[in-house]
């Protein structure tokens, strides 16, 4: 009896042997003869004539459905152009040699579950079309794969199955799920210009998978909800102009060498979690990110760059296409970042402040870790700008969403509040000294104000009898000069003593200079205290 009788599909001439003729391995040339004649005779294939280019062929169509488990074909299968009406099942089944469904048609369920594809041939399945599901889960790939401009119009399953040589998927289509789960990719897999689920409500899968050689997403087209997790990406991986249409999920991914995004899209939100960068090139150059992006826990171990380099952009073309462009949300919580990260980006490319908050923020931590402390400052600078922009949209969005007179009103005195306190604070922390990072500003605004209030003093004390609320707006008492220009550098001398606080009394103010004298006295005075904050910030840290 058969060993494979149990699949229930034996030749009856020869079931009485050890292994029948569709089940016998290393099958002699007269016993391949004859696997071809019986395969024939059992499934009874209908021969048509097609025109294809032109030029007239003949091509086998399967009528009923085809249960081959645990056939062995014999090498230089061949079953191209070829119609499968029915289900087919090929589980379990080997191909010693090449096997070619290039140009076939499935129009029903194909089962290719754990079957061998001996490394001795290439395996192709080239410009295949699937029109129901399609499983090879736990199939082994030995030689090289070809897929190319193969149609999946329904799910597509990759359980377990293991590539050992080159896979290629260039231009094939995936309309509906795929799933590749724990699929090990021995060498290159190649997914350039592929478009996955392209069909409302699918899903693509990359679960546990694990690539031990270049990956390549070139110009990909991700219509689904995509999710990449626990994946181990051991050679280079490039999604190099790819296009993301809903969510991407990268949760647990190891990319162990160089990975680029450059030139993508992410029309939705990114995600990722808890995944690691090992290798110094990582790239999101010119990547548009058209949602909320989130690098949760992540880890870059040797850095990353959302920079383009000036060399790539004279090599490679416009400055213009590479821009890194920030439409949604950023989040870096809990990242790692020990070897550095470039995100030091122009302010315009961030549609929302928030998300320049969280990249400044995370600039400024990595040029803190670098010893860069002056770009840490610009980063801080440009973090509390970035701020200043989001009180304000929050005080425009509490106004725009208030329904009732009293949510008016009320919104209306925050709005009032939120611009005079970030005027003030564009005046005072900003321009005079860059938040307290630039003890040159505060400097250049002393001088400035010292100047501006010796000419006030000089000026207005040639309408000292004027009165203005009942008190007139006096002069400044003084032993020399008050008039020309020894009288203005009388009035630099008293207004440098006032500012300084020194109070020497040979001059004193009378009137509303008063006042002006006592503003200027508590402008030196914090002005002083800011000036020795910052130098000891910046030259004793």
């Amino acid at each position: 009896m058969c060993r494979m009788a149990h699949f229930g599909n034996c030749d009856p001439e020869t079931a009485d042997q050890e292994y029948c003729v569709f089940h016998k391995p290393n099958k002699s040339e007269e016993e391949a003869v004859e696997f071809y004649r019986k395969f024939l005779e059992r499934f009874k294939p209908r021969v048509e004539e097609v025109e294809v280019d032109g030029e007239k062929i003949k091509r086998l169509v399967f009528e009923d459905p085809v249960d081959a488990k645990g056939f062995v074909f014999p090498p230089l299968i061949s079953f191209e152009d070829v119609i499968f009406k029915k289900s087919v099942s090929f589980e379990k089944a080997k191909f010693e040699g090449s096997v070619s469904f290039s140009g076939t048609i499935f129009e029903k369920d194909a089962e290719f579950i754990d079957c061998i594809f001996n490394g001795l041939g290439s395996s192709s399945f080239s410009e295949c079309v699937f029109c129901k599901r399609v499983d090879f889960s736990g199939s082994q790939f030995r030689g090289e794969v070809d897929f190319r401009y193969t149609e999946f119009k329904e799910e597509s399953v990759f359980w377990g199955t293991t590539f050992e040589e080159n896979v290629d998927f260039r231009e094939a289509i995936f309309h509906s799920s795929v799933s590749f789960v724990n699929v090990s990719f021995m060498k290159e897999a190649n997914f350039r210009d592929t478009s996955f689920g392209k069909s409302r409500d699918s899903h693509t899968n990359f679960w546990k998978s694990i690539f031990e050689s270049p990956a390549i997403f070139w110009n990909a087209k991700f219509h689904s909800k995509l999710d990449f997790w626990s994946v181990k990406f051991k050679g280079v991986v490039s999604f190099a102009e790819a296009t993301f249409y809903s969510e991407a999920t990268f949760r647990e991914v190891e990319f162990h060498n160089s990975v680029t995004f450059h030139s993508a899209i992410f029309e939705n939100s990114l995600i990722f979690d808890s995944s690691t960068f090992n290798s110094s090139e990582t790239f999101f150059w010119g990547t548009k990110f058209m949602g909320d992006v989130r690098f949760d826990f992540v880890a870059f171990n040797r850095g990353c760059s959302f920079k383009v380099r000036p060399d790539f952009v004279i090599s490679k073309g416009d400055q213009k296409e590479l821009k890194t462009e920030f439409y949604g949300g950023l989040k870096f919580s809990n990242v790692d970042i020990r070897m550095g990260i470039e995100i030091d980006l122009p302010s315009e490319w961030f549609k929302l402040p928030e998300a320049e908050i969280e990249a400044r923020r995370v600039q400024r931590l990595s040029y803190e870790k670098e010893g860069k402390r002056d770009e840490a400052d610009r980063m801080f600078v440009l973090e509390r700008r970035a701020y200043r922009k989001v009180l304000k949209n929050r005080a425009k969005e509490k106004y725009s969403n208030s329904k009732t007179p009293y949510q008016k009103f009320e919104a209306i005195l925050f709005l009032i509040y939120v611009y005079i306190s970030t005027a003030i604070e564009a005046i005072l922390a900003d321009w005079i000294s860059l938040y307290g990072t630039s003890w040159g500003r505060i400097i250049l605004s002393s001088f400035w104000v010292i100047t501006v209030n010796a000419i006030l003093y000089q000026a207005l004390s040639h309408f000292s009898h004027v009165v203005i609320l009942g008190i007139p707006i006096g002069t400044i008492y003084t032993n020399g000069a008050s008039e020309g220009i020894p009288g203005l550098l009388n009035a630099l001398y008293y207004s440098l003593v006032t500012f300084t606080t020194l109070g020497y009394g040979d001059m004193h103010p009378t009137g509303w200079l008063k006042a002006l004298s006592a503003i200027e006295a508590l402008t030196g005075a914090v002005f002083m205290a800011l000036i020795v904050a910052v130098i000891a910030r910046k030259w004793m840290r």
